[in-house]
């Protein structure tokens, strides 16, 4: 686990929530939509060779989310192998602070305090979560880097 502190300015934050709140659509897991397990909206893209820059990783697909009052997301990993490629990291960035509620929890480690435009970064097999919202709206940045499974 590691956070790098103001990846991203808070104007860079901003940019990405006004250029990417009105794409978002209900969050699916691999088994659907199941709200119990994940209350979400998302907008999902890659190929983008400047974010991945940002990230200094590639390849890399990208999620922008927007959590409302009691979206969250259970505990789960991101371990998982789309297209012959395995997530082998994940990193999430926090865009804004007008919320309440949404803490990011990893396993084994507890509830982690990013500041806007910090970015955790750590192995996609740990198990992790965002509590619920209780106010406002909580809008973050995941990259998941990938491997080439064999």
């Amino acid at each position: 686990m590691k956070i790098i502190q103001k990846l991203f300015n808070e104007e860079e934050c901003f940019n990405l929530i006004l250029s990417h709140k009105n794409k978002v659509d209900t969050a699916l897991t691999i088994d659907g939509f199941i709200p119990t397990l994940r209350k979400t909206r998302v907008f999902v893209w890659a190929n983008d060779i400047n974010m991945q820059n940002k990230f200094e990783s590639s390849p890399m697909t990208f999620q922008f989310a927007e959590y409302s009052l009691l979206h969250h997301y259970d505990w789960h990993n991101d371990y998982a192998t789309h297209n012959d490629r395995k997530r082998i990291e994940t990193c999430i960035v926090n865009l804004n602070e007008e919320y309440e509620g949404g803490e990011f929890e990893l396993a084994d480690y507890g509830k982690v305090q990013l500041n806007v435009g910090d970015c955790l970064r750590f192995d996609s097999r740990i198990d992790h979560k965002v509590h619920p919202v209780t106010k406002g709206k909580r809008y973050s940045l995941t990259g998941w880097v990938y491997d080439v499974v064999k």
